[in-house]
């Protein structure tokens, strides 16, 4: 029987006088002593749905008002929250696109009915801005963007944070640096603001700062020029929601490095209830699509042989087809595979989130693919109704190998400057500088990662009006650039003539050691100044300190193939080493007034 309901006597001349009678008795005595347990356990519980479809929602915030304690529905959009003390309970419930509804339930009901409507606009969805509790989106200053990202995830083909963000933030513009796998993009919010400095925003995790470079990893691509984003770190399978700050407003609360933007990572907590486990399994493909639409035919123009001077042949070449009839195409069809395992659940008073995955994606070059571990675990802890503690912490490892591209040399350079003239060379079958397996033995880049990222949250409800939080984390990046030419065999140097020195073989290796630790305090105090007027004042402060580390070390030239060590080389040997180290403390006052939840 669950608490709190009551069942009918039977009726119907079947049933004698006193039968009934007692029927009355004992339902009536069940009925208050049901109530009665709830009562004394704090408890409310219930179920929220949809005013229009009257079909359970779940996802939706249920609050206590004046305390810490708040409940997440679940499937059947049921919710129950205990601890609670006194007689009443003032419960908001909030879910994105419907409107929040407050209700007063006693406490000790188990049959809360709570029917949301839409919202067209969903300004009254609570975000994460820095200070202390949530914010209505219509009571702030700036703008905020909000990415519903596990919906995003089951419903579209997402393999990176950088996908997940591509399109459904508005001012939000992600600029690839390249197609190949495990590479990043570069992000910008409402355009770029300066000529010299970073125009990155800065990234969130749970409230800690984490490392937000976008060009990482051994220098694959013309001009010195790196493609890995820390970013694309982060498995999406593991976020909740996104959060994009934008504006200079940004500043105000995150200091003047975030007048980029902000973007707030917030991922997956667990709900109270019964053990939940997700298994997430996706295969696919990587292509170039319709190369032989992209690569146009070259023309060459070659003096005849016996013709009298100025008379010319003009020759001409497609490279794709020709490789294609050769049976050796230049791009391949790559396997992607990745498999995600999570498990949550809890009580009201400790909930849990763990998962683990693997990805295994193979590009259109031959010498690009990926390999990532990845495993997250987040715990809730809620000691009292106002206290709560919130602790997170995620782990990557793997391995990214690139393919030389973007004016550095590679497949798809040699093939768009093909040359008809270089058809006779059997060596380079009419491609441009290298063949693409030329490229593939000889340019060898990989990054090696290790990152570990830890976070803790307390909240307190001080009072009925004072809100405080503490975060505090460090984001810790562990990396492995490598550049490495092997040495040709002396029997095939010829056949590598045109790459020069490059075939004698050279080691470029750099080992980077990143730190970022967050340490971020803020207070909110909301008043009512009169039934129309509100006052909302907010303190705080944070301290951010960012260190980094790297060790280098270069050769040239093995002096016969199958070496790869650098102590083996025997030119050019060199190695470097720097530290450096930024400390950042800032505070920030607040105040706010609002009219008739109106105007702010």
């Amino acid at each position: 029987m669950q608490l709190g309901s009551c069942s009918a006597p039977p009726t119907g001349s079947l049933a004698p006088g006193h039968v009934r009678r007692a029927w009355i008795s004992l339902a009536v005595a069940v009925c208050f002593a049901s109530s009665a347990v709830a009562a004394q356990e704090g408890v409310v519980a219930g179920a929220v749905i949809s005013a229009q479809s009257q079909r359970p929602l779940a996802g939706a915030q249920v609050t206590v008002e004046g305390s810490g304690r708040r409940a997440v529905t679940d499937a059947r959009g049921g919710f129950r929250i205990t601890g609670l003390e006194g007689s009443v309970a003032r419960l908001r419930v909030a879910l994105i696109g419907y409107q929040p509804a407050v209700r007063t339930a006693r406490v000790g009901d188990t049959g809360v009915r709570v029917a949301l409507a839409e919202a067209a606009v969903a300004l009254d969805a609570v975000v994460v801005t820095g200070t202390a509790g949530g914010t209505e989106k219509r009571a702030l200053g700036n703008a905020v963007a909000t990415i519903n990202a596990a919906e995003v995830v089951d419903k579209a083909p997402v393999n990176n944070v950088q996908q997940l963000l591509n399109g459904r933030a508005p001012g939000v513009v992600i600029q690839p640096g390249s197609g190949s796998v495990g590479t990043g993009a570069r992000i910008r919010i409402r355009g770029a603001s300066s000529f010299s400095l970073s125009n990155e925003p800065l990234i969130y995790v749970d409230g800690v700062r984490i490392n937000n470079a976008p060009a990482t990893g051994p220098t694959n691509q013309g001009f010195g020029s790196s493609s890995i984003s820390r970013l694309n770190d982060i498995n999406p399978e593991d976020i909740a929601s996104i959060e994009v700050l934008k504006g200079p407003a940004a500043a105000t609360l995150y200091g003047t490095e975030a007048s980029n933007g902000v973007i707030q990572i917030i991922t997956k907590r667990g709900a109270a209830g019964s053990t939940r486990w997700d298994l997430s399994i996706k295969q696919g493909s990587n292509y170039l699509q319709n190369p032989e639409g992209r690569f146009q035919t070259n023309y060459q123009t070659a003096q005849r042989p016996g013709a009298p001077a100025g008379v010319r042949d003009t020759l001409s070449v497609d490279i794709v087809e020709l490789e294609n009839e050769r049976g050796m195409p230049i791009f391949r069809t790559g396997h992607l595979q990745e498999y995600d395992l999570g498990i949550s659940g809890g009580s009201e008073r400790f909930r849990f989130f763990a998962a683990g995955g693997f990805e295994r994606s193979e590009g259109a070059e031959r010498s690009n693919d990926l390999r990532r571990y990845n495993t997250r675990l987040n715990l809730n802890i809620a000691p009292s109704p106002r206290l709560t503690l919130d602790l997170g912490m995620g782990y990557v490892s793997g391995r990214t190998n690139l393919a030389a591209e973007a004016g550095f040399g590679g497949r798809v350079f040699s093939t768009v400057l093909a040359n008809p003239a270089n058809l006779a060379d059997s060596i380079r079958r009419g491609f441009h500088s290298g063949t693409p397996e030329q490229y593939d033995e000889l340019y060898n880049f990989w990054q090696d990662i290790g990152r570990f990222t830890a976070s803790a949250q307390i909240n307190s409800q001080t009072t009925s009006w004072l809100q405080q939080r503490l975060s505090f984390g460090a984001d810790l990046t562990r990396e492995q650039n490598v550049t490495f030419l092997p040495r040709i065999e002396a029997d095939r140097i010829q056949r590598f003539a045109v790459f020069g020195s490059e075939a004698l073989g050279r080691k470029d290796v750099t080992d980077r050691d990143l730190r970022y630790r967050t340490v971020d305090y803020s207070a909110t105090a909301s008043l009512d100044l009169t039934p129309a007027i509100t006052s909302r004042t907010s303190v705080g402060g944070q301290y951010y300190r960012t260190s980094s580390a790297y060790v280098n070390a270069y050769g040239e030239v093995f002096p016969v193939a199958g070496l790869s060590a650098i102590q083996a080389t025997t030119q050019n040997r060199r190695n470097d080493e720097d530290a450096e180290q930024d400390v950042t403390v800032g505070i920030f006052g607040q105040q706010q007034f609002g009219l008739n939840e109106r105007l702010f």
